[in-house]
């Protein structure tokens, strides 16, 4: 059982499947169709909610039908996403204000050491 274990840990490394798991989950420029942006697509508020995608605010207390669309559009035949549509979420790199007004990129390393989160 060890050497199949080792062989394993030969062909694919954890390192590299957490490298790959972590860049399918992120959209970026090269994977719009990100795992992040597929559950937003899919998102319902409630069990009832019609449209995937679009929360719908309480006519009760908006006064008015408000939709918030936090998806991407659906085909209105198909009902199916465009997956060459244009992302809906974006994640940049993270960076921290300082008082003077600048905005370096935070590091891990600086985050940890001065206990900020990212």
């Amino acid at each position: 059982m060890r050497e199949i274990v080792d062989a394993f840990f030969r062909e694919r490394s954890i390192v590299n499947h957490h490298l790959a798991s972590f860049n399918d989950f992120l959209p970026t420029n090269d994977n719009p169709n990100s795992r992040m942006q597929r559950i937003v697509d899919d998102a319902r508020v409630s069990e009832d909610a019609g449209e995937r995608g679009v929360v719908r605010l309480d006519v009760q207390k908006t006064k008015s039908s408000i939709h918030v669309r936090v998806g991407r559009r659906r085909d209105s035949r198909t009902n199916l996403v465009n997956p060459s549509a244009e992302s809906t979420i974006f994640v940049g790199q993270p960076f921290v204000k300082e008082p003077v007004g600048s905005k370096p990129t935070l590091t891990p390393m600086e985050a940890r050491l001065r206990n900020l989160t990212y």
